[in-house]
């Protein structure tokens, strides 16, 4: 698939070879990949997140390209943080990371990326110490799987899935 560019900004071609060579998401962390190493188009579902990220009425012309791989996004993440959350490269790698973490291997996805995990273990380290919660032992009474979106009202309310504080940095 392509953008049409001028001639038809608000269109993208999406041909027959895309859609039988892009993975769908039951797929993801399987066969050996993983974020950080992986092509970014593996998945169908991302190669459509890309498409949409060309439509003016989509990106409002605040979405943009500047990063080309993992490594470069994370470059910029550290160097260009306002650049880096307009990044269309960095978009798609977050959106697939933390789909990743939270639906096809909760708690683990396969970012591929020793400190991104290592990043990810000691953040939800400092969150289980300092969160409130009462615990027996070393058990916490209270536990809300990873990813879950608590319900209104609830004591947790507004706090961000593990997945999601991962990406705070």
């Amino acid at each position: 698939g392509h953008w049409r560019g001028a001639n038809a900004t608000q269109e993208s071609v999406i041909c027959p070879l895309s859609c039988l060579n892009r993975l769908p998401l039951e797929t993801v962390c399987g066969r050996g990949y993983t974020v950080a190493a992986s092509p970014l188009n593996t998945y169908f579902a991302v190669d459509l997140l890309h498409r949409l990220f060309h439509a003016p009425q989509i990106n409002e012309d605040t979405i943009s390209r500047y990063s080309e791989n993992y490594t470069d996004a994370r470059v910029l993440a550290r160097s260009g943080p306002t650049k880096s959350a307009r990044d269309s490269e960095a978009l798609q790698l977050f959106a697939i990371d933390i789909y990743a973490y939270d639906v096809a291997v909760p708690g683990a996805g396969c970012s591929g990326d020793n400190v991104a995990k290592r990043i990810a273990s000691s953040m939800l380290e400092a969150l289980s110490s300092t969160a409130p919660s009462t615990a027996v032992g070393n058990i916490p009474v209270e536990s809300v799987p990873l990813g879950t979106n608590r319900p209104p009202g609830s004591q947790h309310e507004g706090t961000p899935t593990n997945a999601a504080v991962r990406y705070a940095l």
